[in-house]
């Protein structure tokens, strides 16, 4: 879990879960132990892996491990403090060049949204629920609110358009606006 005072750029590092990390999971795991999940789909990163792991323990649900669910590879700032390099890493985004040791953002798109397309076959497929554990840039990509560390985002697609929720343990779920499906 990123520490708000000191965030950084994590991209494809893989960083253990804090206390906080681990306490977040379980909060999930509680969450979601009753709501029919059969499958977990998730970032094969570490951090990532270890949350799908710990929700599994409440759920009973398989814990599939993507490539393709990882969050954008930052490449050279990788471990950098947000607030000094946020602008350069806005730049690269926005320009589609990749980053040295890195991704482009549209390569970032191409793959995460490959991900999301099979989640979508695979949910129509079936009546279950799919719980996915991917990574903030991931969700914002697709123009959700940004979810807390260890938050929960509950997308819903209806007639090709997807809306989603974000999860507060005080409040439940609130609407945060729709998007159309890409």
């Amino acid at each position: 879990m990123n520490d708000p005072e000191d965030e950084r750029y994590r991209g494809w590092s893989n960083p253990p879960l804090n206390e906080a990390g681990v306490a977040d999971a379980h909060a999930a795991g509680r969450f979601l132990a009753d709501k029919g999940i059969r499958h977990i789909i998730s970032s094969d990163l570490g951090r990532a892996m270890d949350t799908a792991n710990i929700i599994g323990q409440y759920t009973h649900a398989e814990v599939v491990p993507v490539h393709d669910m990882r969050t954008w590879n930052v490449g050279q700032f990788t471990g950098m403090r947000v607030a000094d390099v946020k602008s350069q890493v806005d730049a690269f985004k926005n320009s589609g060049h990749p980053i040295p040791g890195g991704e482009s953002y549209p390569a970032f798109q191409q793959r995460w949204h490959g991900a999301v397309q099979k989640l979508v076959g695979h949910s129509k497929a079936s009546s279950d629920p799919i719980a996915v554990v991917t990574h903030s840039a991931n969700i914002q990509d697709l123009g959700a609110k940004e979810p807390p560390p260890g938050g929960i985002v509950r997308m819903d697609i209806h007639g090709g358009k997807a809306s989603f929720k974000n999860f507060d343990l005080q409040e439940g779920l609130k609407p945060d606006g729709e998007r159309a499906d890409s």
